[in-house]
Parts: structure tokens; sequence; C-alpha cells
């Protein structure tokens, strides 16, 4: 799903080349296409031959406000029509038609063109609700992209709400503690678990598409958790989805927009805590504190960044590490793991790392008592790069230089190689307690090195070629095995040449 949303972000908001016109297709009437404006989003969707569809958005945008009207002259952002087998194809403006994107129509309305196959950013959806799915990403990236203050992260967010002290003699009531966000890898478990919280009681803000605003507050969509089918075994979950049933096929369920329990369209929340989450099998709740630059290195990938702005988005998810505990979430069982959040968040000493005794504070250290056990981090001498591969869309110096260490044997072949690198122009460097994270300005990526790639990082101050760096390596760390020592150099230098990080010591830099 990350990988999905970031290249449907890309798509997007990015310029591409239209693909050629296809004259046979066109709408017979103007009745059959539906324009919808979307508050905070400059241009519409445009409905063909999409009436269902229509009647299925209504109710799943039940709380971002938007008038449908005829086709108007300002181009849409995206177009989704009703193809011949049942499904949808959706096609963003500048992959469907020659026109520029200023918003201005060519010719007369209503018009528009075939599918090209061959457009990678057109894509079929088989049922209304994974159109709906692909259609909600597409509204929240044109929105953020039109709030350059707003992005986005790809998690889940629960604001957790708690009886008052006295709620059980009639006196304080319920308690908003403030909002927890999630993440995790795709099947962690949070569209599952923001729903079982949802049954608790507790308020769903987001689910996949999350909002942050600059001062560090989350903004909800309004749009609802998508379950996947079948439902795990969790009476309270199961009666939530009965009573709330939204739009569905027969892989995913979405509960029902506009249900109690579901913020609304444009609410902000103040946040407390974040997840990173780890569903393992047998597991009971635990929560392990993760230091500051370990939670910053986990939160990072989750930021769906718009082209240039990496530095940005580091310099916000840095403060956001710093001010808020950041916590590895391990867990099996739903129930478990939805009653174990909700009593810390009740709980007057605040959320507790399992067997410990101790209560995790603002830098995620301890407050007293003994220490939480860490979380295992990227400590050992294997380098570790977090980012998308973006060196093949990078400029012609550095696909010559992947192909230098690729094409001709490099780091593909089974030998050290004795081509020296530099760094690449323009890439800066963030230390952060024994870790390094680069940034590339003129990209959306940002990477993430452990001890021993900072250290070839450093070396790469000068010209350095895969041996050398094998040699300093084996000095630095004695007690591993220099096999596995090879083995991550070449793997290093592989990823900051495919990132585009680094060049040929021969080439220019960029």
């Amino acid at each position: 799903m990350a990988a999905k949303l970031r290249r449907l972000f890309t798509a997007a908001v990015s310029p591409g080349l239209p693909p050629a016109r296809n004259p046979s297709f066109r709408i017979t009437s103007s009745a059959d296409v539906t324009d919808l404006h979307f508050q905070g989003v400059p241009r519409p969707v445009r409905l063909i031959c999409c009436a269902d569809l229509l009647s299925e958005a209504r109710a799943f945008f039940s709380t971002w406000p938007f008038r449908e009207e005829g086709p108007s002259d300002v181009n849409p952002f995206l177009t989704i029509r009703r193809v011949a087998d049942g499904g949808y194809r959706l096609e963003p403006f500048l992959h469907t038609c020659g026109n520029d994107a200023t918003g201005a129509a060519h010719g007369d309305a209503p018009r528009d063109v075939g599918p090209d196959a061959g457009a990678p950013e057109s894509r079929r959806e088989a049922s209304p609700a994974c159109a709906l799915c692909s259609l909600s990403i597409d509204l929240v990236t044109a929105f953020c992209a039109a709030a350059p203050s707003l992005f986005c992260l790809h998690g889940a967010a629960v604001r957790l709400v708690t009886a008052g002290a006295e709620d059980a003699g009639g006196g304080e009531g319920p308690k908003d503690t403030g909002a927890v966000l999630m993440f995790g890898a795709n099947r962690a478990g949070k569209s599952v678990l923001t729903a079982r919280l949802m049954a608790s009681g507790h308020i769903g803000c987001g689910d996949d598409m999350i909002g942050m605003t600059e001062e560090g507050e989350i903004v909800s969509f309004g749009i609802p958790p998508r379950l996947r089918l079948p439902l795990p075994r969790s009476e309270r979950l199961r009666v939530l989805a009965r009573t709330y049933r939204g739009t569905s096929d027969a892989r995913y369920r979405y509960l029902q927009s506009g249900m109690p329990l579901l913020a609304p369209f444009g609410s902000r929340s103040g946040v407390n805590h974040a997840l990173v989450l780890e569903r393992t099998s047998g597991a009971r709740p635990e929560f392990v504190p993760l230091s500051q630059d370990e939670g910053l290195a986990r939160i990072l990938p989750r930021w769906i960044m718009r082209q240039g702005t990496a530095e940005t988005v580091f310099r916000r998810a840095e403060r956001l590490a710093a001010r808020i505990p950041v916590f590895l979430f391990r867990y099996s069982d739903l129930d478990e793991a939805a009653a174990f959040l909700g009593a810390g968040a009740a709980s007057r000493s605040g959320w507790r790392c399992a067997g410990s005794g101790t209560e995790g504070t603002s830098g995620n250290r301890p407050e007293n008592g003994r220490p939480c056990p860490p979380a295992r981090g990227n400590r050992g001498p294997s380098p570790v790069i977090c980012g998308p591969d973006k060196g093949r869309d990078r400029g012609s110096d550095r696909q010559r230089g992947k192909d230098a260490a690729g094409e001709k044997g490099g780091t593909h072949a089974g030998r050290i190689e004795r081509v020296r690198y530099k760094r690449a122009d323009g890439v800066r460097s963030f230390a952060r307690d024994g870790s390094l994270f680069l940034v590339d300005g003129s990209s959306d990526a940002i990477f993430h090195l452990n001890a021993s790639g900072q250290a070839v990082w450093l070396l790469l101050d000068a010209p350095l070629d895969e041996e050398e760096a094998v040699a300093f390596l084996r000095e630095a760390f004695r007690s591993v095995p220099e096999a596995r020592i090879v083995r991550d150099v070449k793997l290093l230098f592989r990823g900051l040449l495919r990132a585009g990080l680094v060049v040929p010591a021969g080439e220019a830099g960029r």
C-alpha cells in the first residue's frame, strides 16, 4: 500500500506526456457526465457514465463538502469512467488529454478521450469500493498539493477517549487524551486496530492517509477505515462492521462514513504518541520505547513527499520525534491490543512498558524505575538505506554511473569493484545520535545510514572504491567476518549508486 500511495501521489502532482487521443471514444450526452467539485481541491473530478459510483460517492464522502455540476469548462484533475467489463478506469488529467495544466479547457465541453493502456498512471479498478479507495487517495493528494504547508502521512490515527475520574458518579464525563499515530508495514493492522478501537468508543481520525500541519496537528479527511475480509475474530469489531457497514466488495469492507465515532473532514487533533505496529503471532501486548533517532528513522518513510520537499519533511519529522514518545507496539490479539491501549490512556501514570513498571515520557525514556528493554535498531555494521529508488529518474551522469557499476559487472558482480566514487552534489547530511540521514534536495527522498554506512559516507569526502571501504571497515569492526563486510559494502555502494547519492569520481557531481 505504501508504494501505491507514493505512485499515485506522484501521478497526481507531477507533469507528464499525454497519450495519443482516441477519436473513437465520444460521450453520447452531457447527462452522462458529472463534475464533482470538492472543497479545497482546485479542479473537479469528472465521472463519465458512473451513476452507480456517484451514488456510492455521496455516502462515502458524506463529511467532505462537494457539489455536483454538469461538465464545465474547467478541466478535471481526474477522470473516472465506466468500462465495458463493469470496472472503472481512473485517468489523471495530464495523461488523458493534451491540454495544459492551468485548468483552461481546449475545445467544446463535454469531451474526453479514450484510455491509453500504456499510460502508467492510468489504472483500472474492479469495484466501486476499489474505485473510491483510489479516488480518496487522489483527492487527499490534490488537497495537500493546493495547501503547501500540509503534508500527508501513510498511517492511521485514533483519538483515545477515556472516562473521567468521577464518571461513575456522574462527574467529569469522558476525557479526550489526544491522538495516537499508528504506522507499520502492510498487514501490520493499522486499519483493523483503528476500527477495533472505534468499537471501544474511541474516535478514528484517519486511515491510510492523514494530513499533518506545520504546527504538528493531524487533519482528518473523514474517510472511514477499510477492513480486509474476512474480518478477524473479534465480536466487538464484527458488531461495529455490521452496524456501520459501508461500501464493500469480495475483498474489502469500508465502515460507514459519517458514523459518530469517525472524525469528520477538516477536524484537527493534537498528537501525544506514535506507535510503530509489529504484529507477531502469540505476542502479548507491550510497548518498547524507541530512542529519538530510532523513532525518526521509523516514521520518516511514512511521509508522502512532494518533489523537492525532502528537507522540509525531515525537519518536521525530526520535530515530531523530539516532541512525542515513539513506541514499538508488539501485539497479536486484536481485542487484547485495544484493551491494552485503552487502559494505558486511562491510567493517570500514562502508558507503561510491559513488565517494567516504568512509563514512557517525552524523549522516549522512562521517568523512573528500571529502563524499558530497547528495540532492536540498526546498530550493527550492516548499512541501511531507507528511501525510494530514484536513480533511474535522475540526470544522464547518474545513469552513466549506474551503467558503469551495473552493466559492466560492478556492484552486481561477485568481486570487489575498483571504480572510485564520490558524493553527488547537492546531497545534505544530518547526523543524529549515531545515525546519519541523507537528504537529496532535488528529489522526494530521504536516506538513513547506520554506523558502518555513516563511516563509508564520511570516507566518500574523497574518491573511494569498494576495496578501500572494506579495508577500513575490517579495522573498525574486527569482530565481524570479512565475508559479511564485503557483502555489506557491495550492497551499500549499490544502494548509494542506484539512489544517485554517489557518482563515479571522473564525472560531474550531477
